[in-house]
C-alpha cells in the first residue's frame, strides 16, 4: 500500500511541473530511493542528492531509423536510441565473431580446393581411363577407338557407346572438361572413374580414389560451414532490428519506470541505495 502511495504521488507531482514546461517538452525525471519506500528515509542531504530538481529533456527516436541501422549493422540501432547501449554491443560483438568464422571457414574452403585439385592432377590419368574405355569397347566388339585420350570428346563419344550396349559395367556419367569444377567433383564421385587413378587394380575403387572423396566432403564441409556463418548475419542482423525497435518504443513511452543504484555515504560509511526512476511524457 505504501509502494502505491509513493508512486501516485511521483506522477502526480511530475504532473504538475510539466504544466509549466512547453507543451513538447519532457517532464522532469526524478530518482525515488527504494529505501524510502520501504519506511528507510536517507539524510535530506542525501535524499536532495537523489532527487534533482534540473529537468531532463528526453527526445524521440524513430523506431524505423533503429531497425534501418541495427540492418546495416548490428548494434547500431541501440546506440542511436541511446539507452541500455550494452545491448547494442552483444550484437555487435557477435557480428564481428560471425564475420571472423565466416571469412576463417572460406579461407579454409579456398586451401582445401586447391590441394583437392592438385592431388586430382597428379593421381588421376586421363588416358588410364581411356585405356579402360578401349578395353571395353573391344571386348564388346565395337569397332570405335579412343586414339587421343587428352581429346575428351573422343572419350565421351566412347562413353556414350558404352552406356548403350555394355551390359554390367556402369557408364552413367560423361568426363567433363579437365579443370572444370564439376571434373574434379566426379572423378571421385562415381566408381566408373576409378580406373584413372594411378593405383587402380581390380577388385574395387582404390585408395586414392578414397581419399579424394574425403578430400571433396572435408572441402564441402568448410564451405557449408563458411555459408551457416553468413546465414547467422542475417539472422544477427534481424534480431538486433527488432531489439532497437523494442528499445525505441520504451525510450518513446509515456510512462517510464527503471531501476538504478547509487553510491551514497551514509551514517556506517559509503552505502549503495537502489533507486526507482519514474518519467512521465506529455
Amino acid at each position: 500500500m505504501r509502494v502505491a502511495v509513493v508512486i501516485s504521488f511521483c506522477i502526480v507531482s511530475t504532473w504538475l511541473r510539466a504544466q509549466f514546461l512547453p507543451a513538447e517538452s519532457v517532464a522532469a525525471i526524478h530518482d525515488f530511493p527504494l529505501e524510502v519506500i520501504y519506511g528507510r528515509f536517507a539524510d535530506p542531504v542525501q535524499q536532495a542528492d537523489l532527487f534533482p530538481d534540473e529537468p531532463e529533456a528526453v527526445s524521440r527516436k524513430s523506431p524505423y531509423l533503429a531497425a534501418a541501422l541495427s540492418l546495416v549493422l548490428p548494434g547500431l540501432g541501440e546506440y542511436y536510441v541511446g539507452d541500455q547501449i550494452w545491448r547494442g554491443m552483444i550484437f555487435t560483438a557477435i557480428d564481428a565473431g560471425l564475420w571472423f568464422g565466416h571469412f576463417t571457414y572460406l579461407a579454409r574452403g579456398d586451401d582445401s580446393a586447391t590441394a583437392f585439385r592438385a592431388f586430382a592432377d597428379e593421381n588421376w590419368d586421363p588416358a588410364r581411363y581411356a585405356d579402360t574405355l578401349n578395353w571395353l569397347l573391344d571386348k564388346s566388339d565395337i569397332n570405335k577407338r579412343i586414339v587421343d585420350p587428352t581429346d575428351f570428346s573422343q572419350i565421351n563419344d566412347a562413353e556414350d557407346t558404352l552406356s548403350v550396349f555394355v551390359q554390367g559395367f556402369p557408364i552413367s556419367h560423361r568426363l567433363p572438361a579437365k579443370g572444370s569444377q564439376q571434373y574434379y567433383e566426379l572423378i571421385s564421385k562415381y566408381l566408373q572413374f576409378t580406373h584413372g587413378w594411378v593405383d587402380h587394380q581390380s577388385g574395387g575403387p582404390s585408395s586414392l580414389y578414397l581419399r579424394h572423396a574425403d578430400m571433396r566432403a572435408n572441402m564441402n564441409y568448410q564451405y557449408e560451414t563458411a555459408d551457416y556463418f553468413l546465414f547467422g548475419l542475417i539472422l544477427n542482423r534481424v534480431l538486433s532490428a527488432i531489439d532497437a525497435v523494442l528499445l525505441t518504443k520504451s525510450h518513446n513511452s509515456p510512462l517510464r519506470l527503471q531501476g538504478d543504484l547509487r553510491m551514497i555515504e551514509g551514517p556506517q560509511g559509503k552505502e549503495f541505495i537502489p533507486t526507482a526512476k519514474l518519467r512521465l511524457r506529455f
